[in-house]
């Protein structure tokens, strides 16, 4: 899989050349497969592909002025409209813009999955990193005597050479209590993320972080309110977006439940003018109380694609996370351990070299910001004949009072935004030590993602950006990246369709009182009509349990006399009751207990890590 780790530093005198030659050496010793694509006096750039099929490629900036990493395509003039760019390189006169502006065009004029490395002449020694809003592709920066280091792959980044990696705690405090830490920062002390539509500025040793992405002026933009023409466009954006990552490979291997979201992207890549082969995998659960696959064959034979179906089971082998490669935070799903190895299987035998899924439609379609709608829409037109509709609607999807939707809508717009929740978190973390819980979530607003920090975008729209905030694992934790890894595409997190959605208020997207009204409208004519008419979801009931079940004495090894338990971030007495076996009201959640699983394992795995280089 494509990796890139980049120097910046003086490279003009003696001890910064040798210093730079010595970190290169070491990453050459790992692989010899390592190509330079940028050597200047204050940056060098490296970069490698594990595969000759992967989308993910350098493309130059003129004059050796820096080169942008992954995959970039180019937005026309129309919002919606994008078409790859074709050229291996950017011209002079691009080249210029992007340096003008210090990357900020990149944002305007381009989107996709990428790392951009700027450089300027040496009368101004200063770098910018920028990263793109929405293609998740990882960026970690650390500074090391007069030495950034900037990389995608934690592994690369040790061969440097690179020490000391002490555990972040503070992190490790925040993901025990809210379930994640500091966007912005990491699990390795030191180590920070950029987040995506941010720009890194490095000038003489200092750090400037800018956020490029303005959300405000995204979520600022008048729509316009007539559903048939939003409608028309979600149609067309999502189409060419889907279009785009399909030029990039001609096979996928597409995760689909038989829902909406992942019934549209089938449905888009089906149509475009590629025309990659599209081989689906529905995941069911064998003696599950609902079954999700009809609803999957349903959307495969309407696209005239073959369909897999494998069981799901709760024999999960969560002892192999004791092999975990080092990672800079600790994985925020388990569900790794159950489909990396199938995926890359099925991806071999079939040539595919992209998975793709429907993940983010929920949150870009409108779902969890129904509950916003009386809201957003008394925002914009005050209290007018329509909020009262919208307010009915709202209470016959919620089985409830159109005086309760009412009354919870104003509580939603006085409240503080971010501090709504922090009951629900105190419920959904009750295994965190109350002395390590309760200062975070007075002070939880600090550790909102950087998008969120200003409190001033509406509830409804922050809630559409919510899912991307969410870390990928965009390369396996347990297997060599370079051994079969597999590109993962998510279409409908692409920016232009990010954007466009997120310019649309949440009461437009509840059209005709439905969840994701609006992307059901949209098409209406791609989707077999027993998708678009179903609003409800297969869950597999009991699942969960029966996972906790079948590996409670793991559980109990690995958390009971842990490091978290030892250093008290979790409460012994409170895990002891969820541990036992016996049903009780006290018992925290199946999924608060793998989060603390995996937490754990990857405390261990530094910590040995760190026992050996002492060693």
């Amino acid at each position: 899989m494509f990796r890139y780790v980049a120097l910046i530093g003086d490279f003009s005198a003696p001890q910064g050349n040798e210093d730079a030659d010595r970190r290169e050496g070491g990453l050459f010793r790992i692989a010899d497969n390592w190509i330079r694509v940028v050597s200047s006096w204050n940056l060098r750039v490296y970069c490698r592909s594990g595969s000759k099929h992967s989308s993910l490629t350098a493309y130059p900036l003129a004059r050796g002025l820096g080169v942008v990493l992954g995959t970039v395509f180019h937005r026309q003039s129309d919002s919606e409209a994008v078409v790859t760019v074709h050229q291996t390189h950017f011209t002079d006169q691009e080249t210029d813009r992007i340096i003008e502006s210090h990357g900020r065009s990149l944002i305007e004029t381009y989107w996709g999955r990428y790392i951009a490395f700027i450089t300027s002449a040496p009368s101004q020694p200063t770098v910018w990193v920028v990263k793109d809003p929405t293609g998740r592709l990882p960026c970690f920066a650390a500074h090391r005597n007069g030495l950034t280091v900037v990389f995608s792959y934690m592994p690369d980044c040790l061969s440097l050479g690179i020490r000391p990696f002490d555990i972040n705690w503070q992190f490790v405090a925040a993901r025990v209590a809210l379930g994640c830490g500091r966007p912005d920062d990491s699990g390795i002390e030191n180590l920070s993320e950029l987040c995506g539509g941010e720009c890194l500025e490095v000038s003489q040793e200092k750090w400037t972080r800018h956020m490029y992405w303005n959300l405000n002026t995204v979520f600022e933009r008048r729509a316009t309110e007539n559903a048939t023409q939003l409608a028309s466009k979600i149609l067309s954006t999502a189409k060419s977006c889907a279009a785009a990552w399909a030029s990039k490979h001609e096979r996928f291997i597409h995760q689909l439940s038989g829902g909406l979201d992942s019934s549209i992207v089938l449905s888009c890549l089906a149509e475009a003018p590629s025309r990659p082969h599209v081989l689906c995998l529905t995941y069911y659960r064998p003696r599950g109380r609902s079954d999700e696959r009809p609803w999957a064959r349903m959307a495969a034979q309407s696209r005239r694609c073959e369909c897999i179906e494998y069981p799901r089971s709760e024999l999960i082998d969560f002892s192999a996370l004791a092999a975990m490669n080092p990672l800079a935070s600790p994985p925020l799903t388990h569900s790794f351990l159950e489909i990396d190895r199938l995926e890359r299987t099925l991806a071999d035998q079939h040539h595919a070299t992209a998975v793709s899924t429907g993940d983010g439609g929920d949150s870009l379609f409108g779902s969890s910001s129904i509950r916003f709608s009386v809201l957003d829409y008394a925002r914009r037109h005050g209290i007018r004949p329509g909020l009262l509709r919208i307010a009915s609607d709202l209470a016959l999807v919620g089985n409830t009072w159109v005086w309760s939707v009412l009354s919870k809508s104003l509580r939603y717009g006085l409240s503080n935004q971010g501090n709504d929740n922090i009951p629900y978190l105190r419920e959904a973390r009750m295994l965190a030590s109350a002395d390590i819980r309760e200062p975070i979530l007075s002070t939880k607003r600090s550790y909102a993602h950087p998008w969120f920090r200003s409190g001033l975008l509406p509830h409804g729209a922050s809630e559409i950006l919510t899912f991307l905030t969410l870390p990928d694992l965009f390369y396996p934790p347990l297997a060599d990246p370079d051994g079969g890894g597999i590109e993962r595409v998510y279409p409908l997190l692409s920016q232009p369709l990010v954007e466009l959605c997120a310019s649309i208020p949440s009461y437009l997207h509840f059209d005709e009182g439905r969840d994701r009204g609006l992307a059901r409208r949209a098409f209406s004519q791609e989707v077999p009509a027993p998708i678009l008419e179903r609003t409800w979801k297969d869950r597999v009931q009991g699942f969960p349990e029966e996972i906790l079940w079948a590996n409670l004495a793991y559980f109990r090894e690995i958390l009971m006399d842990g490091i978290l338990v030892k250093e008290r971030y979790l409460n012994r007495a409170a895990l002891e009751i969820t541990l036992s076996g016996r049903l009780a009201k006290e018992t925290a959640s199946v999924g608060e207990i793998i989060d603390h699983v995996l937490v754990e394992t990857w405390l261990r795995s530094w910590v040995d890590r760190r026992h050996r280089l002492v060693a």
